[in-house]
């Protein structure tokens, strides 16, 4: 096994022709581990991870490269494979006899010890997967079940490609919000904040549709909402306490957002205070009062110098020692750069650092993935990604 994705390899149509062999393979072996009936947590749990690792890494793959190189290609591997793998996932999902299998596997844990207790939380956390994902639904109600989850992935690939078309460089997330704080001329911020705002307006109808089947997915498993089938996999006891939170996190900053609002509002020269001039304002606010603008605190931030004191403070929370690998294996993009975590003079994990924007065909927003989780059975290291812009 090589110890990392040859990226420079992982192509279109590579994915294209080897994606129906991982879903053969994955059913059969599957299917060997819904006819099993021992109740060793090995023989179950470990046994399913193994059956679905290839596909799943493969999909995860492709969903990465929709995300920071999106292309034609890539779209077109996305819409032919989707709803075999959707369809595939479901029907794991929804089988009994894995179901069965968790419930008996679980109960024959022996009681107490930490591993032990590992293991129970694991089987619960799959039980409860299996039941939110239709395992008890039969006839009418699990097609349409499946039917709503089939149209779901449908509409959030085409909304997060409408978005990725549609966001040209002057409306990317850090271009633009650089512009809101600091282009001058007014009218320029009011195109850019509308041009944003009514970016991908083919979307619209693609909310509506999706805020429809996620209630009437909810109705179908028993619950009165959306919100409450969230919630069940979620630390939150009920929707009713989120909004509790927001509404108390709401009345403890009204004072202060009124304060700050009446504060900007006396600064504007130009009568009302419009969207596109919050931004704008509120920085020759701190410009005035603290006498330092945005521009001459980024000189003291250079990204280098911010990455090397985030390492001194992971090194100093957690004892791990971050270093760039000048011969990095190979990456998607050839500002990508690669790291080792070490620990006790041993790398025990890497992770991609994937930087900058790239509107056109990288998502906006920033986010972490993992590509590989520690496995001591495989010698396998952990593997992630961070995503900057």
């Amino acid at each position: 096994m090589n110890e990392f994705p040859d990226w420079g390899g992982f192509t279109p149509e590579r994915v294209a022709k080897e994606l129906p062999g991982l879903l053969a393979g994955a059913e059969a072996a599957v299917s060997a581990v819904e006819r099993g009936s021992g109740l060793a947590y090995e023989d179950f749990a470990w046994a399913l991870d193994d059956a679905m690792r290839g596909l799943r890494r493969m999909w995860h793959a492709v969903a990465h490269m929709l995300g920071v190189c999106n292309s034609v290609e890539w779209r077109e591997v996305d819409r032919e494979f989707r709803p075999k793998v959707v369809e595939f996932s479901l029907r794991v999902a929804q089988s009994a006899a894995l179901h069965a299998r968790a419930r008996a596997v679980r109960d024959a844990l022996p009681a107490g010890g930490a591993l032990a207790a590992t293991r129970r939380r694991i089987l619960d956390k799959m039980v409860q997967a299996a039941e939110l994902s239709g395992v008890a639904l039969e006839g009418k109600a699990r097609d349409r079940f499946n039917e709503i989850n089939m149209e779901l992935a449908s509409l959030s690939a085409d909304f997060a490609n409408s978005v990725i078309d549609a966001t040209t460089p002057e409306i990317a997330d850090a271009a633009y919000i650089e512009a809101m704080k600091h282009e001058r001329d007014r009218a320029t911020r009011e195109r850019l904040y509308r041009k944003r705002a009514a970016r991908a307006p083919e979307n619209e109808p693609r909310v509506a549709a999706m805020l429809a089947l996620r209630r009437e997915q909810a109705e179908i498993l028993g619950f009165p909402d959306y919100a409450s089938l969230s919630v069940a996999t979620k630390c939150a006891p009920s929707p009713a306490a989120v909004m509790k939170m927001v509404d108390d996190l709401d009345a403890a900053t009204a004072a202060p957002a009124k304060r700050e609002d009446a504060e900007i509002a006396a600064s504007c020269e130009w009568g009302e205070v419009a969207p596109w001039d919050v931004a704008f304002l509120a920085e020759r606010l701190r410009e005035s009062r603290y006498s330092y603008s945005e521009e001459e605190l980024k000189g003291h931030f250079e990204f280098n110098d911010v990455l090397r004191g985030l390492f001194r403070i992971a090194k100093f929370l957690f004892g791990v020692d971050v270093r760039e690998v000048a011969d990095r294996p190979s990456t998607w993009h050839e500002d990508v750069r690669f790291f080792a975590v070490g620990e006790g003079g041993e790398d025990v994990a890497h992770f991609y650092l994937d930087p900058y924007a790239r509107p056109g065909s990288k998502q906006g927003g920033a986010w972490m993935n993992e590509f590989r989780d520690l496995s001591r059975r495989r010698d396998e290291k952990p593997l992630a990604v961070v995503v900057l812009n």
